[in-house]
């Protein structure tokens, strides 16, 4: 008996959203450096090639699972998956000039590798959008999951993605209090999670 479309693409999500999360784990990431050995400063690189790599059989498992849409967006909110999806694309960019682009997707091992810089250890990053609300990239995550009509398996996506990015929100800023301490503390009093408020971190 063939496996329901949906139900195969559920635990798809849940199985790359726990490998995402486990191999970004402190630990783990530790032991794979060591196994690395001399290429351990290209873990992070590595870790989104994968993470892309196991990502292309959840979307032909998303293809399969085709069907008419369940909830629409009805004619006079017509503007508003357009905000939504406008919105997302800014938070986005405001991500991208916040962060370091080349130390998230791993190029800075290449530089280092020809000898231009030196690892440093990652940094707090309180500037740009980051003064207004903590995870731009979670937001506009959340934004484009559900600013769209939604198929069923574009219900049962939303439904484990948008879980996974508020847990995973949990476990990051778990790890950058560990890191961080009371400089992370004060920062998540200051500033909302996900909601900006109009008033700069300071």
């Amino acid at each position: 008996m063939a496996a329901d479309p949906l139900l195969a693409l559920g635990c798809a999500w849940v199985l790359w959203c726990g490998a995402h999360s486990l191999f970004a784990h402190p630990t783990v990431k530790a032991s794979a450096r060591r196994l690395l050995g001399r290429w351990q400063g290209y873990y992070r690189l590595l870790y989104n090639l994968l993470a892309l790599a196991s990502l292309l059989p959840v979307l032909l498992l998303y293809r399969q699972a085709a069907g008419p849409a369940l909830l629409l967006w009805p004619d006079w909110l017509w503007p508003l998956p357009w905000v939504m999806r406008g919105l997302a694309l800014w938070l986005l960019l405001l991500g991208a000039r916040a962060y370091d682009m080349r130390r998230f997707l791993g190029f800075a091992a290449l530089a280092r590798w020809s000898g231009e810089e030196k690892e440093t250890a990652d940094p707090l990053v309180m500037t740009g959008i980051l003064q207004y609300l903590r995870h731009p990239w979670y937001l506009a995550g959340l934004l484009l999951l559900w600013g769209r009509d939604l198929a069923a398996r574009d219900l049962v996506t939303a439904i484990l993605l948008s879980g996974y990015l508020f847990l995973g929100s949990v476990l990051e800023e778990r790890r950058l209090v560990e890191k961080f301490g009371d400089r992370y503390r004060r920062y998540q009093r200051q500033v909302p999670r996900f909601f900006p408020r109009f008033r700069r971190h300071e």
